[in-house]
């Protein structure tokens, strides 16, 4: 079954069977500094209180059309807490990711 999760009346991620899907935009949400992208500390700890477990992290360019993926383990373990103006955010390095290109863009 797949769920919507709203923030700020936006979609901010899709789960379904394990896995938490965030749809981002390459120009806009990528974290220079880290090299990565970043989940809301809050809205993780939501998403396991309301579906019990996230087995997998998905993290989709929109804009680019790759796909990265990382055990929910492995996230918690390797991932930064930095505070952000919309919180606490836990930012992954992509190098700890799998990489897949579903996508039609190049690089």
């Amino acid at each position: 079954m797949e769920t919507k999760e709203l923030t700020k009346k936006k979609v901010y991620g899709t789960f379904r069977n394990g896995v938490l899907t965030r749809t981002v935009l390459f120009k806009k949400h990528y974290f220079w500094k880290y090299k990565g992208y970043s989940f809301g500390v809050a809205f993780l700890n939501a998403m396991e209180k309301k579906h019990g477990r996230i087995d997998r992290l998905e993290i989709v360019e929109q804009d680019t059309g790759k796909v990265f993926t990382i055990p929910y383990k492995d996230f918690q373990s390797l991932s930064e807490v930095i505070n952000t103006g919309y919180g606490e955010q836990r930012v992954i390095n992509l190098d700890h990711c799998e990489r897949n290109d579903y996508g039609t863009k190049q690089n």
